[in-house]
């Protein structure tokens, strides 16, 4: 049994093989991280828009509707340490033209300052609404920034019942959503264990060439 356990770690396939099993086992057990990180989510919570910081927003003279006064018109809602979010969700209506972008951005510690290394951007739901699904970790603060307009456009955005839901029960992550891998995940999935086990595979040549290199004759 150890010889062939020998001769099974010389072959060509053992470092793939070694490096895909590192990976799948990996993949697993963030999931059963992700679910049991899941298990403490705040229940789900309707959070009125004015108790958001607006920033260039103005009444729109409709009921839940805003017009962004600005190019970069802000939501901000601060001390959010405690509770564990993964969902930020609103029904939009935009009559007058399509905003520019959409992003939530985040933070994990008090005072951190909002940057782009840390936000999010949203997918639609079946029903038209905007989710936003945060990283497992803290979150201390939120920025909504709604409906940027284009140069020279004027953007309304009228929200369902003047409301941004935290934790939409039918946007939260389904049973098995920790372990299958999106598009872009899977292409990391795939490719890392190929890389690593190329650079195993050229370390260890580069350690039997070492080891096979003429050794200078003892000194008399």
């Amino acid at each position: 049994m150890k010889k062939r356990l020998q001769a099974l770690w010389r072959s060509r396939a053992a470092l793939p093989c070694a490096c895909y099993l590192l990976a799948a086992v990996s993949w697993v057990l963030w999931g059963v991280f992700c679910r049991l990180d899941d298990l403490g989510l705040a229940p789900q919570r309707a959070v009125p828009v004015q108790d958001f910081e607006l920033v260039d927003l103005a009444p729109a003279g409709m009921p839940g509707g805003y017009t962004a006064t600005s190019g970069d018109p802000q939501m901000i809602l601060s001390g959010l340490s405690g509770q564990k979010l993964r969902t930020v969700s609103y029904l939009p209506q935009f009559p007058d033209a399509d905003p520019r972008e959409m992003c939530l951005y985040y933070t994990s510690r008090p005072d951190e300052p909002f940057s782009q290394d840390k936000r999010v951007f949203p997918r639609t739901a079946a029903d038209g609404r905007y989710v936003y699904t945060l990283p497992h970790g803290p979150i201390a603060a939120l920025r909504l920034d709604p409906c940027s307009p284009g140069v020279g456009a004027q953007v309304t955005v009228v929200f369902a019942l003047d409301e941004i839901v935290f934790n939409h029960t039918a946007t939260l992550p389904r049973a098995l959503d920790g372990f299958l891998p999106d598009a872009w995940q899977l292409f990391w999935l795939l490719l890392c264990p190929a890389l690593a086990a190329a650079a195993l595979d050229w370390l260890r040549a580069a350690l039997a060439l070492w080891r096979r290199r003429p050794r200078s004759p003892a000194a008399p």
